[in-house]
Formats: structure tokens, sequence, C-alpha cells
């Protein structure tokens, strides 16, 4: 509609009403189908055909009890009639929207429906019911405004404790983040310790293991050696026992020695 194309925003809406109508006899979109093309109708200067829409809008509206879509309707078809100049008529229906606006406390349809019976008695030349009708537009103004301001304070402080509690949820999460990496630190520290210790007891088992082998090659050795310097003195003993033997079997006994000494003695 901003762009003026009346035409694809018909097609839209008449879309979505056959959708609601056809599908999910949806009430509530029906009527808003109705109203929005009763609104691109108005825009088109196609007055009769945005009345036929509103009318159609209403009465689905007032079977639904949908008031807040009532007064909005009423509103619209008002300023329909004060487009036409048939101010009576238009009276008529802003007075109603009015009404509903009043008794839903509806500020926006209150404001609106007061700036329609503004123009209304302006026309009329009631300008006192008029000037009553623009202090109801400003006072709703300045309510629909002050809502405003309510809401964008509560927006603001939501967001301000949202960010708050972000900040602090922040600041937990980068803490344990932080004692995470610590103790990972740590874990890897005892790991490179615990295997920088096996390590150096690997290296000290392979010393004593070879210690240990060069000592029992040692022990070996001079066991050996041992066994081969006694079989020496073994053999050397055994040669010296059957020299002594030889010696002692080629020697004259005593007894022998003694009688021939007396034999020598008698010849003489």
């Amino acid at each position: 509609l901003r762009h003026h194309n009346y035409n694809l925003a018909l097609k839209f809406f008449r879309r979505n009403l056959d959708i609601y109508s056809a599908g999910t006899g949806d009430f509530w979109g029906i009527g808003n189908s109705f109203q929005s093309i009763g609104e691109v109708y108005k825009k088109m200067g196609k007055l009769d055909s945005a009345y036929n829409n509103y009318s159609k809008a209403l009465e689905i509206r007032q079977k639904t009890g949908y008031k807040l879509g009532i007064t909005g309707t009423l509103n619209s078809i008002a300023q329909l009639y004060l487009s036409k100049s048939e101010i009576n008529k238009a009276e008529s229906y802003a007075l109603n929207s009015y009404s509903v606006a009043k008794e839903i406390g509806s500020p926006q349809n209150i404001r609106m429906s007061a700036k329609t019976l503004h123009t209304v008695y302006k026309r009329q030349k009631k300008f006192p019911k008029a000037f009553l009708m623009y202090e109801v537009y400003v006072r709703m103004t300045d309510s629909i405004q002050n809502e405003k301001n309510k809401k964008a304070i509560y927006k603001q402080q939501l967001n301000y404790e949202f960010e708050k509690k972000a900040a602090v949820t922040k600041a937990d999460e980068e803490r344990k983040d932080a004692i995470d990496q610590e103790e990972k630190h740590k874990q890897q520290i005892i790991i490179y310790a615990v295997t920088g210790g096996l390590f150096l007891v690997f290296l000290l088992v392979i010393f004593v293991f070879r210690g240990y082998r060069q000592k029992q090659k040692a022990n070996i050795e001079i066991m050996n050696q041992k066994r081969v310097i006694e079989v020496k003195q073994k053999e050397i003993l055994d040669s010296i026992r059957y020299a002594r033997r030889i010696q002692l079997s080629l020697m004259p006994t005593e007894k022998f020695i003694l009688r021939k000494v007396v034999e020598l003695r008698k010849k003489i």
C-alpha cells in the first residue's frame, strides 16, 4: 500500500480471505481480510466497494464479539462517510466506535474515534463538542505516549537486567574457563613430571641392568679364570707328585745303603 500497488494488495488479501474461509474457518482472519480489502478500496477511491467489505468485516466481528475489531471497523465506516460528506452517518458510526473503545478501555481506539468525532463536530460547527473531542484526542495521545515511554523504560530496564545477568554469566564462564585452564595446566605438569620420572626410572633400570650384566659377566670370567688356575695348580701338583714318585723309585733305600757300607767295611 505504501507504494500504491493496490491491485497486488487486493490479490494478496483476497488470497488470505480464500485461505481463511475455505481451509481454517478462522473468523478473526476472515474479518481482518475484509477490513484490509476495504482499506485498499478506500485508497483507490472505490468507496462503495470499501463500504461493502467494511460491512462484512463488521458483521463477522460482531458475531464473534471481537470488540477491538468492531470499534476499528465502525471508525473506518465513519471516516468513509466523512469522505462522502455524509456527516450525520459519520457521526453515528463514530459515536458507536467511541462507545465501544471506552467500554474496552483501548486508548488507541478512543484516540482514533475522538479524532474522527472532532472532525465531524467541526463540520457540523459544534465547536464545544469538537473542542471536547480534541481534548480527549490529546489526552489519549499523551496516555499512549506515556505508555510507550513506560514500555521503553521497562524494555531498557529488562535490557539492563539481561545485560547485567549476561555479564555475570560471562564472568562466571570466564572464571570457570580460567579454572579449567589452570587445572589442565596442572594436569599437564603432573603428566610431564610423571612421564619424566618414569623415563628416569627406566634409564636407571637400564643402567642397573647393564651394571648387573657386566658384573655377572665379570663374575663368570673370574670363575672361569679360577677354574683354569685350579686346573693348572692340579696339573702342577700332579706333575710334582709324579716326579717325586719317579725320584723315590730311583733312589736306593736306607737299609740298602747301610748293608752296602757294612759289606765294604768287612772287605777292608
